[in-house]
């Protein structure tokens, strides 16, 4: 097997099942997402970011990590000035912060076994 070919095959089966974020300030809004990003998507946040447009990038973190059940995006890049000046701040941060969670102490197996949704 190529080396190529062995990185996209571990990248279907991470994204293979999708983890799900509960909102309880957004009408209790049920989010799925990835467990990670391409990183071609991962460059355009962290560049957002290294400019000082942190807004921004959470924004941009948002609209491309949240899905339907389906896998199909929730949000447009064109909703990223009203979630830049609309959205409560916290509640972004926090979402966005589970969805991007890849500290050691997090075991996207144990986290599936665990819940089928996360609350935040």
């Amino acid at each position: 097997m190529d080396l190529l070919k062995a990185i996209i095959d571990h990248n279907e089966e991470v994204q293979s099942d999708l983890l799900c974020v509960v909102v309880p300030e957004w009408n209790n809004a049920k989010i799925y997402y990835k467990p990670s990003i391409n990183l071609k998507a991962h460059e355009r946040i962290e560049d957002l970011k290294n400019k000082g447009k942190v807004a921004e990038a959470l924004a941009s973190a948002l609209i491309i990590r949240a899905l339907d059940q389906d896998g199909n995006r929730l949000l447009k890049n064109s909703d990223k000035h009203t979630l830049t000046t609309q959205a409560n701040t916290e509640v972004v941060l926090r979402v966005v912060g589970v969805m991007s969670k890849e500290d050691d102490d997090f075991d996207l197996e144990e986290t599936k076994k665990n819940s089928e949704e996360i609350v935040v």
